[in-house]
């Protein structure tokens, strides 16, 4: 998996329900209640018609540090069917037919078709397992924002999972707490995975500035009785995923 879709997924699978609780004293909640936290925020990057955000991820060498190893920035836009996120040095644009992958500090680049549901990832896909086997997931108000807390058993690799939202179903802050430094593959490299990482989600808009031609394929790939790169990704891996166009010849 993709280091940037690997985050990507943990980015988006969080919670957005809200709870009425008193002051900031954690309510217990079952992972029952937790998935539906998750499934309210995915519908609200899901079924919102426009917006886009920044993002700031951080990372630390220690997960009790306050010291800032590495921070990088991104941001996620949509338009309807059109969405576009850069996020780790990668980019990932779709239209309504297709999805492109752009990653450019490695060279890799690969269409495949458009996503029905651009959040199908956004599920408990990754945190699952965490919060099938915790006992000890909490819910709390503080300062008008809702934290959502997720703590699994002693001998899990995530040693802490908290995210910070808002009324409106939108996420703030995202800390990550890892046992330690972790190492995954995705295929071509081996990456790390630091033992803490915090994303910040700023700026929120409903009015998205989006380029002239940001979605329009042509912009990256040639199409015709075979997809190629634009002559300014001539040198880019190149990987054509795409299923249906494939089976309609």
């Amino acid at each position: 998996m993709k280091p940037s879709r690997y985050l990507f997924s943990l980015i988006l699978i969080c919670s957005c329900a809200i709870y009425v609780v008193n002051g900031a004293v954690p309510r217990k909640i079952n992972s029952d209640e937790a998935a539906q936290i998750i499934k309210k925020l995915s519908d609200w990057y899901k079924d919102e018609e426009a917006y886009s955000m920044d993002i700031e991820i951080r990372t630390y060498k220690e997960f009790s540090s306050d010291l800032v190893h590495d921070s990088k920035k991104g941001y996620v836009k949509k338009k309807g069917r059109n969405f576009h996120s850069y996020m780790m040095g990668t980019h990932s644009i779709q239209n309504s037919k297709y999805k492109i992958t752009l990653d450019s500090a490695r060279n890799f680049m690969s269409i495949k078709d458009a996503e029905q549901n651009m959040w199908e990832n956004i599920s408990l896909e990754i945190l699952g397992r965490y919060l099938n086997a915790s006992s000890n997931i909490t819910v709390s108000d503080v300062n008008g924002n809702y934290v959502l807390k997720i703590v699994p058993p002693i001998n899990s690799a995530l040693k802490q999972y908290e995210l910070i939202y808002d009324n409106k179903n939108r996420i703030s802050k995202i800390t990550m707490e890892m046992e330690k430094e972790e190492l995954a593959e995705d295929g071509k490299t081996r990456f790390k995975i630091y033992p803490k990482i915090v994303f910040e989600f700023k700026n929120y808009s409903k009015i998205p500035k989006i380029g002239a031609d940001e979605f329009i394929t042509e912009s990256y790939v040639t199409l015709g009785a075979e997809i190629v790169p634009n002559k300014e990704y001539a040198k880019f891996d190149f990987f054509d995923l795409r299923v249906n166009d494939k089976l309609n010849k």
